[in-house]
């Protein structure tokens, strides 16, 4: 827990939040009633007509505080002279003084008791740093097992063991050493993941990997998906499709693969599984998608089969609120139009269609989807990130444009098979990256994340202390 709030229990921590929504809604109110309740008084105390103050009631009205706190000198003797003596500028300079100072201190404790409870909400995370996260087949031996969807390879596209050899070549010439990634302050890289199962701290495949690229450079927020087939070098391990590291070695694993494989810097993460999945896009009330005919039929026949006729969907082709649950088989759809291709497609719809939903929604409605929900969210991504996010998230999400990107795009790789499995095998590695690169840093000059960490050594902090987001 950082800051100086002490958060004994969950109960007693929502009490406080609540209160504290509640005092700053109400605030505004307040402070007209205030100002109400002073314009009245000015008006029947106030200075005789033909004053020459140049102070006006206006002006008063502008603060409202309550008269006690002046002090004595300001006090007017009852007796001979009127309870309000003549009004003169420096009295009314005074109190308009003592009227700003109060109600800076009362801003400043508004703000900073905020941040402190801020500070509490976020830390309700399941906070895992990455190198904590394992996966469930830590030695890799049920990695290349091939289990309930996981497609089976083209017997006639099983790469004879010259073509292995020559993508093994490749695989190696590509893999990077550590260290040699692109990394920048002005780029905040975070890896989205979803996993079939998340149990404490293992975890099992990666359903799903985005990752989401806020660019200050181009003012642009990048979704690229990675495609989970794909053959890649892990590690560590030898060679694998890219699903494999998150249950050879945990988020760290995948991580790692990603940097060796394509250089790109994977600055934090954040792992949900299928329940939360449907929860939260429940407890946001939906989210509207339009699913194709072919979507709508193979959506509508697991519901039937499911016995969850209430999920079935009866107008194809028109913008549709979805629950969780038909989000869920809609986002794993894989066997219909381009396989993986147009399920990767259909997720990153899914994050822009609850990016739409979260901009229409209250403020007291996000909050308490994230009391909620947190806990449920396994991230290493820590409370003062989250609080520089959320004063941040509505400009970015308003006003940066979003971009859509795949590893690998087309005409970059081939369909094949090795040892039975269905695999991509990456054919040019550069191009995917150099695409990455220009939409993620337009003109700017990426560093290493080795020069990087370097740099900030030299500044005299740590390399994630100097990453800027809003």
């Amino acid at each position: 827990m950082k800051g100086c709030y002490i958060m004994t229990d969950s109960d007693k921590f929502n009490s406080d939040f609540d209160s504290f929504l509640q005092n700053m809604r109400a605030s505004a109110n307040e402070n007209a009633n205030a100002n109400d309740s002073a314009s009245a008084d000015d008006a029947g105390h106030g200075a005789p007509q033909g004053s020459s103050d140049e102070t006006t009631v206006a002006d008063e009205d502008a603060f409202s505080f309550d008269a006690s706190v002046l002090g004595e000198d300001e006090q007017v003797e009852q007796g001979e002279k009127a309870v309000y003596a003549e009004p003169v500028k420096p009295r009314k300079k005074k109190r308009a003084l003592k009227a700003v100072i109060a109600t800076v201190v009362v801003i400043a404790l508004l703000v900073g008791g905020g941040y402190f409870l801020l500070d509490a909400l976020f830390d309700r995370f399941n906070y895992v740093p990455i190198e904590s996260q394992t996966g469930n087949s830590a030695n890799g031996e049920n990695a290349n097992i091939i289990e309930g969807d996981e497609p089976t390879g083209d017997p006639s596209l099983e790469l004879s063991e010259d073509e292995y050899g020559s993508l093994i070549e490749l695989l190696d010439a590509n893999a990077r050493e550590s260290g040699v990634v692109m990394s920048d302050e002005n780029v905040w890289n975070v890896l989205l993941i979803g996993a079939d199962e998340i149990l404490s701290e293992t975890v099992g495949r990666s359903d799903s990997m985005i990752l989401v690229s806020v660019s200050h450079y181009t003012d642009t927020i990048v979704l690229t998906s990675f495609m989970r087939d794909s053959y890649l070098k892990i590690p560590g391990y030898g060679y694998n499709r890219i699903n494999a590291a998150l249950s050879y070695g945990g988020v760290s694993m995948l991580a790692d693969t990603i940097e060796s494989n394509f250089g790109i810097h994977v600055d934090n993460y954040a792992m949900v599984d299928f329940d939360l999945f449907i929860d939260i896009i429940d407890a946001m009330g939906g989210l509207y998608l339009t699913p194709t005919d072919s979507e709508t039929d193979y959506i509508n026949q697991i519901m039937r089969q499911l016995g969850r006729y209430d999920c079935v969907i009866e107008t194809p082709n028109e913008p549709t609120l979805f629950n969780g649950f038909q989000a869920l088989y809609y986002a794993r759809i894989r066997y219909i139009g381009r396989s993986d291709f147009d399920r990767t497609e259909r997720q990153r719809k899914i994050l822009l269609s609850a990016k739409d939903r979260l901009l229409t929604m209250e403020l007291t409605d996000i909050v308490d989807l994230i009391k909620e929900f947190m806990p449920r969210i396994t991230t290493d991504i820590d409370s003062k990130t989250c609080i520089s996010l959320l004063f941040s998230a509505f400009k970015m999400l308003s006003g940066y444009d979003i971009q859509q990107h795949r590893i690998p795009m087309d005409n970059t790789f081939r369909d094949a098979t090795v040892s039975g499995m269905q695999v991509l095998s990456i054919t040019d590695f550069e191009t995917n990256v150099d695409m990455w690169m220009d939409l993620v840093y337009g003109d700017g000059d990426p560093v290493s994340a080795e020069d990087a960490a370097t740099s900030a050594e030299a500044n005299g902090s740590e390399s994630d202390d100097s990453q800027s987001i809003g």
